[in-house]
């Protein structure tokens, strides 16, 4: 990121209205992804906490996650800034202090989730997380769930992790629903004094934020909204990486994304949900061929493969279908 947008960003996350009690700019910045920040938070002089839930006092020691209350005008600020393709922090603006804002959003680090119906897990939920916080904030579905997600916080934003110059931010509006947009900010390079229209956020007014500190549910039906948000972004990032590559898929584009999405969670379950690249290959033949993968000998052989196996199996298919179109 370049020092003019450094300088943007900064202008943006600090230009605040005026209000009782101030607003003020945050950051949750993980050490996990950048060892560095230790020391960093040490000598930037910020005030800060860690925002762990209890039961992870061992993070607390090895691994902080950090809530800095931040100023514009301090190396830190540039730092993390400079840093946003490691997505090592997200930003709110919030009226409250910090010991408030972690007796709250800590709870958060830790929640009951529902993997399946009637089945509860309690597991680490990485809300803070950049490419994590968009999805959380398009699934919130009922009032209920904004107005918890949002009590404590004005406005959450962050650098789009893919284009450093697009602004992403999210609030709860005064109707008590979610907005939540990319901002291209090519507009504001060259004004004087950039801002953020805050007429439409909905400010957190409420009393002893820590008093209303909880444990966190995420439900089955929650769950599967996140997923399938998740799906639909990871094929739209699929269709334009075929594109770059030179693949050509029959059929409507549009219902070749339905497709793809149905055929993405089909591969999960033969590939695994973490090995990205096998689940892009997989889906990819999937598309160039016309007889479903169910149906072909790979299909159970990949069923009973090691991940070593099935990266060299879809490998060698991807490979033979393509070799098999140049001779055609």
């Amino acid at each position: 990121m370049t020092q003019e947008l450094i300088s943007l960003y900064k202008r943006l996350l600090f230009a605040v209205p005026n209000t009782t009690p101030r607003l003020k700019t945050y950051a949750i910045v993980d050490s996990v992804r950048d060892e560095s920040v230790n020391e960093k938070v040490a000598f930037s002089m910020l005030n800060h906490v860690d925002l762990w839930h209890e039961e992870f006092w061992e993070n607390e020691q090895d691994v902080p996650l950090y809530l800095v209350e931040l100023e514009k005008d301090n190396d830190f600020t540039d730092y993390i800034l400079s840093q946003h393709k490691e997505s090592i922090a997200t930003y709110f603006i919030s009226p409250y202090g910090l010991e408030a804002l972690r007796a709250y959003y800590r709870m958060f680090t830790l929640v009951t989730l529902e993997q399946e119906i009637d089945t509860f897990e309690r597991v680490l939920f990485g809300f803070y997380d950049p490419n994590v916080l968009p999805e959380h904030v398009e699934s919130l579905q009922n009032v209920d769930k904004i107005d918890e997600f949002f009590m404590g916080t004005a406005m959450w934003l962050m650098p789009n992790i893919e284009k450093e110059e697009v602004l992403y931010l999210a609030f709860r509006n005064k109707e008590g629903y979610v907005e939540d947009v990319n901002i291209d900010l090519t507009p504001f390079e060259n004004e004087p004094f950039p801002s953020l229209d805050f007429q439409n956020v909905s400010l957190p007014n409420t009393p002893n934020l820590e008093a209303y500190a909880h444990d966190v549910h995420i439900e089955y039906a929650h769950l599967q909204i996140m997923e399938k948000i998740d799906r639909k972004k990871f094929v739209e990032k699929l269709f334009v990486r075929a594109k770059k590559e030179g693949y050509l898929f029959l059929g409507d584009e549009k219902e070749n994304k339905t497709k793809a999405i149905a055929l993405l969670q089909e591969a999960t379950h033969v590939v695994g949900e973490d090995d990205e690249e096998n689940l892009y290959r997989y889906v990819i033949i999937a598309l160039l061929t016309i007889q479903p993968i169910r149906e072909l000998a790979l299909y159970q052989k990949l069923i009973e493969a090691n991940m070593h196996e099935k990266e060299a199996l879809l490998k060698e298919t991807l490979w033979s279908i393509l070799s098999k179109k140049d001779r055609e």
